[in-house]
């Protein structure tokens, strides 16, 4: 059977955020009693997820067999799919930003972990550092994670929609944290959708890595409020979010149109025997 089934994926998940935060606390004790030292610690906790995910991977892809283009799934896609993908990833961004500020107002943030969220992303932390966390690591690992192992595993065990709709819950799970777990959530799901629809990890990693871009530079720059506002529950115009409502639809109408007409593959990761493939498929 395909590796990994849903009760494994939910272990590598928890597991997963056992030993990055076991690791973070040790480096916040490396780094207590020195305004230095905890500063440089809080740079490597954020960089930590790396080395622990590609790990993780590296088990997962030996326990499944698949060989690692199977797991990556680096496949080009027509550069035209790129504009759709934005426009989605553009009304998303503004539907979910809606979203996330009533998880704030029913749950609201502790000024702590609002901190965190607020250092990385303001004039605190440099630009250069705050974008590769941000923009090139997190999707990377993340899609590696939850769309090219998860996802992969999940698609040899059920319909490809549970597959999508647990992969995604388990993407909201991996950010710990109720104010961003709709959004991932949300997010999760058409970024699943996009692979099983191009047979690609390249579409979602774009979708990520613009929606962490399009956030990092809305709160660096002040684009819709101060950043010592953020600690104030306050929603986009209604006009805002709605406009956010149909860019999403239009560019995802947009994107499964552009993917039928481009004949993508519609299971990327779980294919049949080898003696029962299509001739006109390609294995994937």
């Amino acid at each position: 059977m395909a590796y990994p089934n849903l009760k494994q994926s939910v272990w590598l998940v928890v597991l997963l955020l056992v030993a990055t935060n076991a690791l973070g606390l040790v480096l916040h004790f490396l780094g207590a009693g020195s305004d230095n030292a905890t500063r440089i610690i809080d740079y490597l906790q954020l960089i930590v997820n790396l080395p622990a995910i590609a790990l993780f991977v590296l088990y997962a892809q030996r326990r499944s067999g698949r060989a690692w283009s199977d797991v990556l799934l680096f496949r080009t896609v027509p550069w035209k799919m790129y504009l759709p993908l934005a426009v989605s990833i553009a009304g998303l961004g503004l539907f979910v930003s809606n979203i996330a500020t009533f998880v704030q107002y029913v749950i609201p943030v502790p000024e702590e972990i609002l901190a965190i969220f607020l250092d990385l992303m303001g004039s605190k932390t440099p630009f250069g550092f705050a974008f590769y966390v941000l923009v090139i690591q997190a999707p990377l690992t993340e899609e590696v994670l939850c769309r090219g192992v998860i996802l992969g595993g999940l698609l040899g065990h059920g319909s490809r929609w549970r597959a999508i709709v647990w992969s995604a819950v388990l993407f909201g799970v991996l950010h710990m944290n109720p104010w961003q777990f709709p959004g991932a959530l949300i997010l999760g799901l058409v970024l699943a959708w996009w692979v099983v629809q191009t047979g690609s990890l390249l579409p979602a990693l774009f979708g990520h890595a613009l929606t962490n871009f399009l956030s990092l530079i809305s709160v660096r720059f002040e684009w819709f409020r101060p950043i010592e506002e953020w600690h104030i529950v306050e929603f986009l115009p209604w006009w805002l979010f709605a406009g956010g409502i149909v860019l999403a639809v239009v560019g995802l109408r947009w994107f499964n149109q552009m993917a039928k007409r481009e004949s993508a593959s519609l299971e990327p990761c779980a294919r049949p025997e080898e003696d029962e493939m299509p001739d006109d498929r390609e294995p994937v």
